[in-house]
C-alpha cells in the first residue's frame, strides 16, 4: 500500500506522531529510574538495612472502587492484617479510591542517614504502578505529608491497565514493582510544628486517585494532577499495600519485639542493638525457656508447650529486657 494513494492516512500518522511527541516532551523524567537500573533508589524487601516492620493497624478507611460512582461499592480485597510484617509474605490490602490506613510500629521511628522507612506495593512490572501519598505523625492526631511530585503527562488519562514511568515520580509510594519499596526520609519534614522526627509513631498511606478530573483526582505539591491508572473498578482497586519496613528506629536500649502480645504457638520477631548478641526467653521466675541465636532476622515460633503468662526476653549480655504476654 502506498501512502501517497491514501493522503488521509498519511495525515493521521503525522498528527499522531506530533501528538505523542508532545506527550513525551510533557514528561520531565527528572527522578530516579525503576528498581535494578543504575541510580535507582528502590529498597529491596530483603535489604539488611530494614530493621523491622509495621506491627499494628490503628485505623482503616476503604475507598470506593470508583469514586465517581457512589454506588460502585468499596474495595474489599485483602485485610488490614495483610499489611503487617515483612513484605512479600502476607498478601496485600487494596485501599480503593482515596482509601487510607494508619499503621503503628514496635518502637518509634527516628530520622537517621538517608531514608528512614520504605513502603511496598505489589506492582507486577516496572510500568504498572499504583500510587499513594505518605504521611507521618508523632501523636496520632496531626499527620504531615511528604511533598510529592508527578511529571507524568496530564493530557490523556492513564487507563486501568496503562503504564507509568518511575522517572516521573518522586515521594510517591508504589513507584517500584513488587518486592522493592519507596524510601522516605524524615529529614524532609524537619521543623514542622507538631512533628518530632525523632519520635514518629504512626504512618498513614493514602491512595492517590489518579483521575485527571480535579473533582475526583489528587494533585501533587505543585498543583499538577497525579495521573495514574484510573478508573480501577475492581474489588482490588486502588493502591495495594504490601508492607512498611523501618530502617531507623529510635534507640531506646530495649530489644524490639513485635507483636508483644501472643497466642500460644504464635510467631514473633525480635531485634536488638547488636546483631552479634542473641536472646533468651525467661519465665517470670527466672527459668530459661529458649534461646534465639545472634543475628537471627526470621520470625521465631513460640513453642506450643509455652502456655499463657508473662515472659521476659533478655539479651545474652543481660543489658536489654522486654516483656512478652502470652494469652
Amino acid at each position: 500500500m502506498l501512502l501517497q494513494n491514501y493522503p488521509e492516512l498519511h495525515l493521521f500518522r503525522l498528527i499522531s506522531g506530533i501528538f505523542f511527541f508532545i506527550l513525551l516532551r510533557a514528561e520531565g523524567k527528572s527522578f530516579d529510574p525503576p528498581a535494578g537500573m543504575p541510580g535507582s533508589k528502590a529498597i529491596s524487601h530483603d535489604s539488611p538495612l530494614i530493621k523491622g516492620w509495621a506491627g499494628s493497624v490503628r485505623s482503616l478507611e476503604r475507598g470506593l472502587v470508583n469514586v465517581s460512582d457512589p454506588g460502585s461499592g468499596f474495595a474489599s480485597s485483602g485485610t488490614a492484617g495483610n499489611t503487617l510484617g515483612p513484605a512479600m509474605e502476607n498478601g496485600v490490602l487494596s485501599l480503593g479510591d482515596g482509601g487510607s490506613i494508619v499503621l503503628g510500629f514496635p518502637a518509634p521511628l527516628s530520622d537517621g542517614p538517608g531514608p528512614d522507612f520504605a513502603v511496598f506495593e505489589n506492582g507486577f512490572s516496572d510500568g504498572f504502578l499504583e500510587l499513594a501519598m505518605v504521611e507521618v505523625s508523632s501523636n496520632g492526631q496531626d499527620f504531615f505529608s511528604f511533598p510529592c511530585y508527578s511529571e507524568t503527562q496530564t493530557m490523556v488519562q492513564t487507563g486501568p491497565f496503562d503504564t507509568l514511568d518511575a522517572r516521573n515520580l518522586s515521594n510517591l509510594a508504589g513507584k517500584y514493582r513488587a518486592g522493592f519499596g519507596t524510601g522516605f526520609d524524615l529529614q524532609e519534614l524537619q521543623g514542622r510544628p507538631g512533628l518530632d522526627v525523632s519520635q514518629v509513631l504512626f504512618i498513614r498511606i493514602r491512595d492517590v486517585v489518579g483521575s485527571l478530573d480535579p473533582v475526583y483526582g489528587t494533585a501533587d505539591n505543585l498543583g499538577r494532577m497525579i495521573n495514574d491508572p484510573w478508573p480501577t473498578p475492581f474489588e482490588s482497586g486502588g493502591f495495594d499495600l504490601d508492607a512498611v519496613g523501618v530502617l531507623h528506629f529510635q534507640q531506646s536500649g530495649l530489644p524490639l519485639v513485635w507483636p508483644s502480645v501472643l497466642n500460644p504457638g504464635a510467631s514473633f520477631s525480635v531485634m536488638g542493638r547488636e546483631d552479634s548478641v542473641g536472646f533468651y526467653l525467661f519465665e517470670a521466675n527466672g527459668h530459661r525457656l529458649m534461646e534465639i541465636p545472634a543475628g537471627n532476622r526470621q520470625p521465631v515460633k513460640l513453642p506450643d508447650w509455652i502456655g499463657p503468662g508473662v515472659y521476659f526476653l533478655k539479651d545474652q549480655n543481660g543489658r536489654e529486657c522486654r516483656k512478652i504476654l502470652v494469652k
